[in-house]
């Protein structure tokens, strides 16, 4: 295959029929380290200005997040970040109608119910519990009865792909990342357990009841039987049809994580239940006291968020075969702390949570991706305060809904931060929850774009010089441009931004206009040298807009190279204030010292 050269993709990524403009095209992820000096003082500004909206929202005073229900919805609201163990920020509201049986004003430690919340501990847990082992293996491999179905099939010379599923497709992560083609439930969605009146069904223009196939239980539906054993539910299952052949697109499952379950108590084979491999596993190594799959039997709990009262909120309704999908119990304490871990990298190794904070699917909305199971939305933030350029900022996040409670866990890996936002009550829960993630979104998350740039400055910035080589370079914050960027950068008395030599020679004479260099983090740290892995990223700042190829700088990294260095290899030193001293270029065989402000 022929190679392309760095110019000719650099040119690629910037020339195409269209309209100049001026541009700036980053490489997806941090802009910088995460920064070290965030805490609830600095963030403050930005904190009183989401009380502020919550606040609105609340007294019912015109703003663009929508009228809040004050009086039968309760919540609780908590941010974290990676650098801290406790939460920078929290916010509690109870409903002006809304003791609830438990008579309590939420605080931080108050258990909710978490829906679907549920399905991203139970993928933690497989995690915890065994790794990425098995993860692309045939789930018939593990679950028995699917192997059984799948032998009837091919001895079934009717079956066919419309009506029967052929589970030997379907992998243990296809299950994790709803891209199994699976039923989305078994039961759950029944409308005659939904609605217990037959001339309301008949006029939704459907047959007779009598004359139609009923499930044999309704897990999480209040006056139905919700407990099929596992037989039961493989044989209503028989009578199912698939929705998608797997990774084709995504459709949402509960069944999916009842599956993964009952896969993970096979992989592991000793005995245990998953409801106590997840405690051992996972509940239990991070300390998540209020966190739990069932209500147990041996502690009284009291601080506990029930509106109205245990039937109504459907606080102790199970979902057998579907309660891993959607059973649990939690605080924002707990989930705040299950977040941190994820980033962190506490309980899994780095190669495997950075792969797990990853998409598996498009959506047809273009901002959301799938992930296992996460729901992932990009947005954007200036790149610097108040500018009008800016760069894509991933949230993966996790909603959730059962009886009267509607939640969502977010995560920025880019910015080391998270927040949880728990619901209850009769009113808007489910609105709720998104208003607040979209009022994060634009009052708290740009300003870790903000601190992590000051923090940046001055942990990186100044000027560096090596005297015998006659090399210096600047390293500063810019307006209007992301992370810190290389200035003035002259190496072995050759100016290395100038026309047809440099940097600029190396990429070809035919870019449009300056070339700006900046520099964004690897994420790769050397702890026992005290160094930090930069790479620098060539902007061409004239662009002809195209659909295809709009922002191509992934394809240029390491593209060229000299001694076996990479042109744009940047290595940090710190001193042990983790602060810069020195900054290593290992193309050009200099190491610069920082000079003293």
């Amino acid at each position: 295959m022929k190679r392309l050269t760095t110019s000719v993709i650099a040119l690629i990524a910037a020339r195409a029929l269209g309209q100049v403009n001026e541009y700036t095209c980053p490489l997806l992820g941090s802009s910088f380290p995460t920064p070290s000096r965030v805490d609830a003082s600095s963030l403050q500004p930005y904190l009183s200005d989401f009380t502020r909206a919550l606040e609105d929202a609340l007294s019912g005073a015109e703003n663009e997040y929508g009228v809040f229900d004050n009086a039968t919805t309760s919540f609780s609201v908590a941010i974290w970040t990676t650098v801290a163990n406790e939460s920078v920020y929290e916010y509690h509201f109870q409903g002006s109608e809304l003791q609830g049986e438990s008579g309590i004003v939420p605080n931080n430690e108050t258990i909710y119910r978490v829906g679907s919340i549920s399905k991203a501990i139970t993928v933690y847990a497989y995690l915890a519990s065994v790794g990425e082992a098995h993860l692309d293996e045939p789930i018939t491999k593990f679950i028995p009865e699917l192997a059984e179905i799948d032998a009837e099939r091919a001895e079934n010379a009717s079956a066919n792909d419309i009506d029967n599923f052929q589970w030997s497709d379907i992998t243990v992560r296809a299950l994790a990342s709803q891209m199994g083609g699976l039923t989305r439930d078994y039961g759950l969605g029944d409308l005659p357990s939904i609605i217990n009146d037959t001339t309301i069904l008949e006029s939704f223009g459907l047959p007779p009841l009598s004359s139609v196939a009923r499930p044999l239980c309704v897990p999480f539906t209040a006056g139905a039987n919700t407990q099929c054993t596992r037989e039961e539910f493989f044989r209503g299952m028989r009578s199912r049809r698939p929705t998608f052949y797997p990774y084709s697109t995504p459709t949402y499952s509960n069944n999916a994580f009842g599956l993964l379950a009952w896969a993970l108590e096979a992989i592991i084979n000793d005995g245990r239940s998953f409801s106590q491999i997840q405690q051992d596993n996972l509940l239990a190594p991070l300390g998540l006291s209020n966190t739990f799959y069932h209500l147990p039997e041996d502690r009284n709990l009291t601080n506990v968020m029930i509106p109205f009262n245990a039937t109504s909120a459907d606080w102790g309704l199970l979902g057998s075969f579907d309660d891993p999908a959607g059973s649990y119990y939690s605080s924002v304490t707990d989930l705040n702390a299950m977040g941190r871990s994820i980033l962190r990298h506490e309980l899994l190794p780095r190669r495997l949570s950075q792969r797990w904070l990853q998409p598996v699917s498009f959506t047809s909305d273009p901002d959301m991706a799938v992930g296992m199971p996460w729901e992932i939305f990009r947005f954007e933030v200036p790149v610097s305060p108040g500018s009008k350029a800016t760069k894509i900022v991933e949230m993966y996040s996790k909603a959730g809904d059962v009886g009267l409670y509607s939640t969502i866990m977010v995560m920025v890996p880019d910015y080391g931060i998270g927040a949880t936002v728990l619901t209850a009550g009769l009113g808007q829960g489910s609105l709720m929850r998104l208003y607040i993630v979209g009022m994060l979104r634009d009052n708290v998350f740009p300003a870790f774009e903000t601190l992590a740039g000051e923090d940046a400055q001055k942990v990186y910035g100044g000027t560096y010089v090596d005297s015998n080589t006659n090399s210096s370079v600047t390293v500063a914050l810019k307006a209007d441009r992301p992370g810190l960027g290389l200035e003035n950068w002259t190496s072995r008395g050759i100016d290395m931004q100038q026309d047809g030599q440099g940097i600029k020679g190396m990429l070809g004479s035919t870019l449009e206009g300056d070339v700006e260099l900046r520099l964004q983090p690897t994420g790769r740290v050397d702890e026992k040298r005290n160094r930090v892995g930069f790479r620098m990223v060539p902007q061409d700042l004239k662009y002809q807009e195209n659909f295809l190829f709009r922002c191509f700088s992934w394809a240029s990294v390491d593209g060229l190279t000299y001694g076996l260095n990479g042109m744009d290899e940047v290595i940090f030193e710190l001193d042990d204030e983790g602060v810069a001293k020195k900054v290593n270029l290992p193309m050009f065989q200099t190491v610069l010292e920082r000079q003293q402000d």
